[in-house]
C-alpha cells in the first residue's frame, strides 16, 4: 500500500518532469548615476611589466609622490590609449578612453606598495589588460582612488595565528 501511495504521489508531482516552468535568470546592467567615480590622480611611470605566469603580469609602478596604499586596496589605474582618442582598442574601452582624455582606466588590486611604488598583478582576459602587459618601461600612468579594505584589515589579528592566501587560476 505504501509503494502504490509513493508511485501515485510521484505520478502527480511536476518535480521530475522536464517541460516544468521555471523562471529564467535576467542579468540587468547597473550603472552609477553620476558616471564613474571621481578620484584624485597621481602621475606615475611604469618600471616593468614582469611576466610571473602564463598570461599574468606584475606592473612594478613608480611615483614621486607619497601614496599610503596596502595590500588588497582597489585602485584606477590609467594609461593612454594608443591611439589619443581610443579608436585602437575595443568599443567599450574606447569609448572610456575617450570620456577621459584619452587615457584608459579600469580597477586593479594592488599586491605590494612602498611609499612610492605599487605593484600590481594583471592577468591579460582583455584589449585592455593586454595593453597595460606590453607596455614598456617609462610609460606613463595614473592612478588614483582607494576603494575596498585592505587585506590586513580584515583578520582579526587577537584570535588568529596564521593566515593562509590561496589563489586559484581557472583553466
Amino acid at each position: 500500500m505504501k509503494c502504490l501511495l509513493l508511485l501515485l504521489a510521484a505520478f502527480h508531482s511536476d518535480a521530475f518532469t522536464l517541460n516544468r516552468c521555471v523562471p529564467r535568470a535576467s542579468t540587468t546592467s547597473l550603472y552609477a548615476a553620476d558616471g564613474p567615480p571621481q578620484y584624485d590622480k597621481f602621475q606615475a611611470t611604469l618600471r616593468e611589466a614582469e611576466k610571473v605566469g602564463e598570461g599574468s603580469f606584475m606592473l612594478h609602478i613608480d611615483t614621486e609622490d607619497v601614496v599610503e596604499y596596502e595590500p588588497g586596496h582597489v585602485l584606477a589605474l590609467e594609461m593612454e590609449a594608443p591611439n589619443a582618442d581610443g579608436d585602437d582598442v575595443d568599443s567599450k574601452t574606447s569609448e572610456d578612453a575617450k570620456q577621459n582624455g584619452g587615457w584608459m582606466r579600469g580597477p586593479y588590486t594592488v599586491s605590494r606598495s612602498t611609499d612610492k611604488s605599487i605593484d600590481i598583478l594583471v592577468k591579460v582576459v582583455g584589449e585592455k589588460s593586454k595593453l597595460f602587459s606590453i607596455a614598456t618601461p617609462g610609460t606613463p600612468l595614473r592612478f588614483g582612488g582607494k576603494f575596498k579594505v585592505p587585506i590586513v584589515e580584515g583578520i582579526d589579528t587577537d584570535t588568529t595565528k596564521r593566515v593562509v592566501l590561496i589563489q586559484l587560476e581557472s583553466v
